[in-house]
């Protein structure tokens, strides 16, 4: 393959691997841009909440109305999150306890399982996403293989998909314990030894993962939990795809 041929090819392959952020860092240092490959680059910034940051005289005039378009999709609500209040209950079964967080990707909200009378982790996901079907579909793809992955103690498990019309929730274990993000931001360095238990612990989930197909898509520190009883816990299996994780100062994640 000749040098051209692989750059164009680079940020389109890292786009259908998930990879938003190096496709776009990789766009971003070309000193000029076909209109091809600034659509890319604008489905990019939208997928990473950074479209707002695309200065509008440097878009070209062909697509000057899909820019547009797409500001347009970002400044109307991404959720109806601020007006599902506690106790309402969500696809008739999921009653709100509260918001969790709020991230890139949508919010994630504490629901009660009224059915099976347990605790769910509920992840709304922001309509400018699901909008985008190559993103919809790899999502749906991905929270389904996640579904089938057989149960083990270190995966918080992950229940259902949820679709309606343009919404989508995803609803899956909720693990009532710290990120690890939250631990290495109050104790800065940890001794070697909960080092080594984290990394055994995380390492022993993704190989029963992998060994069934089911890749994560996207593990940061904010994706690995400590559990009260003290267990660590590979969360949002099916439901990160790299995109990041809803920040928040509360626990609880699935």
């Amino acid at each position: 393959t000749k040098p051209a041929e692989l750059n164009k090819q680079v940020p389109q392959a890292l786009e259908q691997i998930g990879l938003y952020v190096p496709a776009l860092a990789f766009l971003l240092r070309r000193p000029s841009l076909t209109p091809d490959e600034f659509r890319i680059l604008l489905r990019l910034h939208r997928r990473n909440g950074t479209l707002s940051q695309v200065a509008p005289e440097s878009v070209p005039k062909e697509l000057a109305g899909e820019f547009a378009d797409a500001l347009r999709a970002i400044a109307a609500p991404t959720t109806d999150a601020e007006s599902v209040n506690p106790g309402a209950v969500l696809h008739g079964r999921y009653r709100v306890v509260k918001v969790l967080g709020r991230g890139r990707m949508g919010f994630v909200f504490l629901a009660q399982d009224q059915k099976h009378d347990r605790a769910v982790a509920v992840k709304r996901v922001a309509v400018h996403l699901t909008d985008d079907p190559a993103f919809r579909d790899r999502l749906v793809r991905a929270a389904t293989a996640a579904w089938h992955l057989e149960p083990h103690p270190g995966i918080a498990k992950f229940h259902k998909i949820v679709s309606h019309g343009r919404r989508l929730d995803l609803i899956g274990e909720f693990v009532d314990g710290e990120a690890l993000t939250g631990v290495l931001a109050s104790r800065r360095m940890l001794p070697a030894v909960e080092c080594a238990t984290y990394a055994r612990e995380v390492l022993a989930a993704l190989a029963w993962a992998h060994e069934r197909g089911v890749t994560h898509g996207g593990l940061t520190p904010a994706n690995v939990m400590r559990t009260r009883e003290g267990m660590v816990k590979v969360v949002d299996f099916g439901s990160s795809l790299g995109a990041e994780a809803p920040s928040s100062s509360d626990i609880g994640s699935f």
